[in-house]
C-alpha cells in the first residue's frame, strides 16, 4: 500500500491551490512520485475570503474535475477523494447543525481548522459541539495553533478526549522554523500525532509530496510511526475505521534541520 494524504487544496479554480486543471494535474503527478496513492482534496470551506460555504456546489465541482481528469490525465495518478478544511466559524456552525459538512470521503472524521490564536477554551467548546452532531475532529495542521504551541501538553488532553492530530509534513522538515519543527518532534516522539498530510497548494508552495517525510520519520522514529502516519491511519480515516497512535520513541539528539 501506498502513502495516503488526507489534506490537499486539488480542486482547480477555487480557493488559494492550484488556478487550473493543468496545475492540479502537475500536483497529481508530484504526489504520484512521491509515493502518495489516494488523495484527499479538501478544499477550504466556512472561510470568510475562501472557497465556498455549498457542500453541494463543492461535490458539483469536484464530480467535474474528476471526470475531467479520468479522460485526459493519462500519466498513472492516486486515487482522489473529496473531502473539506473546514473553518470554524458562525457558517461552519450552522451547516454543522444541519449536518452540511463535508467529511473525509464521506466518513464521521471532519476535517477541521482554527483561527490560528483561538483560546483554548473556545476550541474545547467548538470541539464538543462537533463531537455532539455525530462526528470525530481531524484538526489540521496542529502545530499552527498559538494555545498548543503554549502548551504542547494541552494535545494529548484533546487527543485523549477524542481528536485526531494532524501536523503538516513541511512543519516536520523545519520549513515552518526550527521552533515549529521541535515541537512537532516533541509531539511524534511522544506519540501524539496520527497523520502526517502535506496540506499541498501547488508544485512549489507546500507540493503534495510525502516521500521526504516518509523517509525522515522512517530513519528518526521508525517504520512503524512512518507506517502509521503516512499510510494506516489516513486509511482508516477513509474507511471509517480507528486510527491507531505510534508508540513513542526513545529520545534522541536533536541535530539541525534544513530550513
Amino acid at each position: 500500500m501506498g502513502l495516503i494524504d488526507i489534506h490537499t487544496h486539488l480542486l482547480p479554480c477555487f480557493d488559494d491551490g492550484p488556478q487550473s486543471s493543468t496545475e492540479a494535474a502537475a500536483m497529481l503527478e508530484a504526489a504520484w512520485a512521491g509515493g502518495t496513492r489516494e488523495i484527499v482534496a479538501t478544499p477550504h470551506m466556512f472561510h470568510s475570503h475562501l472557497g465556498s460555504d455549498d457542500r453541494e456546489e463543492v461535490e458539483a465541482l469536484f464530480a467535474g474535475w474528476r471526470s475531467e481528469l479520468l479522460e485526459e490525465m493519462e500519466r498513472p495518478r492516486p486515487a482522489i477523494h473529496l473531502g473539506a478544511e473546514n473553518y470554524v466559524s458562525s457558517e461552519f456552525a450552522e451547516a454543522l447543525a444541519v449536518k452540511r459538512v463535508l467529511t473525509l470521503a464521506g466518513s464521521r472524521y471532519l476535517l477541521i481548522e482554527f483561527w490560528p490564536m483561538i483560546l483554548a477554551g473556545a476550541a474545547r467548546n467548538a470541539i464538543a459541539t462537533i463531537q455532539e452532531a455525530g462526528y470525530v475532529p481531524v484538526l489540521a495542521h496542529v502545530e499552527r495553533y498559538g494555545f498548543l504551541q503554549d502548551e504542547p501538553g494541552l494535545l494529548e488532553q484533546l487527543i485523549e478526549g477524542g481528536v485526531v492530530a494532524q501536523v503538516n509534513a513541511g512543519a516536520i522538515l523545519g520549513r515552518q522554523g526550527l521552533r515549529i519543527a521541535r515541537l512537532a518532534d516533541r509531539w511524534l516522539r511522544r506519540g501524539w500525532v496520527a497523520v502526517v498530510a502535506s496540506d499541498g497548494h501547488s508544485v512549489t508552495f507546500r507540493p503534495p509530496d510525502l516521500g521526504e517525510v516518509a523517509s525522515y520519520l522512517e530513519s528518526r522514529f521508525g517504520g512503524e510511526t512512518a507506517e502509521l502516519c503516512l499510510t494506516r491511519n489516513p486509511s482508516a480515516l477513509l474507511a471509517d475505521g480507528s486510527p491507531t497512535l505510534p508508540p513513542p520513541a526513545s529520545e534522541r539528539r536533536w541535530w539541525k534541520r534544513r530550513v
